[in-house]
C-alpha cells in the first residue's frame, strides 16, 4: 500500500501540471522507482523514460532513471531498448565514484543478462534450423523410397509411443543412409504390445522377437 501510494501521489504531482520541468521529472523518476518495486514494469519504463527525455536530472538522477529504465525494459524483455539505456547510461558522465560503482554493478548484470538472453536465443534458433534441415532431409529421403508417414488414428497412443517425453522418432542416418524407425508390436493378446524406440530400416525383426519371446517360448516366430 506505501508503494502505491507513493505513486498516487507522484501522480497527482504532476496532475498539477507544474511548469517546472525539473520538479516534473523528479516526479516521473521517483514514481518510476515506485513502479519498479510494485514491478509495474511497463509504468516503470515510460516514466523513466519521460523524465530522462526531459534532459533537465542532475548526473546522479540521471544515472537512477537509466537504471530504472533499464531495468523495466530488461523484465519485458525489451532487449533493444535495455541495450540502449544501457549506452544512454555508459554516456552520462559521473565524478562522484561511490555513485558510479552502486550503479555500474546492477548496470553490468543487465548487460550480461542481455548477452545472456541473445545467446540462447540465437542457440535455439541453430537448433530449429538443423532441426528444419533434417526434417526437409529425412522428407526427401521417404519420397525417394516411396514411404509416406501417416496420421495416428489414436491421438492418446501417439503420445505414448512417440510423444515428446519418449524420445521416439523418425531420422535418417545420412552417414549410413539409413532411416531409422520407432517401432510397435501389437500381439492378439488383450491389451498386450512391445515397443522398440529406434531400429533402422536394415535391421532384422526376428532377433527383437527372439529377445522377447525367446528361441522356443510361447508365441515366438517361426
Amino acid at each position: 500500500p506505501g508503494l502505491e501510494l507513493a505513486a498516487q501521489k507522484y501522480g497527482e504531482g504532476l496532475d498539477e501540471r507544474c511548469t517546472d520541468a525539473l520538479l516534473n521529472a523528479t516526479l516521473r523518476s521517483n514514481r518510476a522507482a515506485a513502479h519498479v518495486m510494485l514491478k509495474n514494469w511497463g509504468k516503470a519504463y515510460a516514466d523513466a523514460v519521460a523524465a530522462l527525455d526531459a534532459e533537465v536530472l542532475a548526473v546522479p538522477a540521471q544515472h537512477k532513471a537509466c537504471r530504472r529504465a533499464a531495468s523495466a525494459a530488461y523484465k519485458l524483455r525489451k532487449l533493444e531498448e535495455t541495450e540502449g539505456m544501457l549506452e544512454r547510461w555508459r554516456a552520462v558522465p559521473c565524478a562522484d565514484e561511490a555513485q558510479l560503482a552502486e550503479v555500474s554493478k546492477e548496470m553490468e548484470k543487465l548487460a550480461l543478462g542481455v548477452r545472456e538472453v541473445r545467446e540462447a536465443a540465437a542457440a535455439k534458433e541453430r537448433e530449429a534450423e538443423v532441426g528444419r534441415r533434417m526434417a526437409q532431409e529425412l522428407e526427401a529421403v521417404l519420397v525417394a523410397r516411396g514411404l509416406r508417414v501417416g496420421e495416428w488414428d489414436d491421438p492418446s497412443l501417439q503420445q505414448q509411443c512417440v510423444g515428446p517425453h519418449t524420445g521416439a522418432r523418425v531420422w535418417y542416418d545420412a552417414e549410413l543412409d539409413e532411416v531409422h524407425w520407432p517401432v510397435l508390436l501389437l500381439y492378439p493378446e488383450p491389451a498386450q504390445s512391445d515397443f522398440i524406440q529406434d531400429m533402422c530400416e536394415g535391421e532384422a525383426l526376428l532377433p527383437h522377437l527372439a529377445e522377447m519371446f525367446g528361441v522356443d517360448g510361447e508365441g515366438a516366430p517361426d
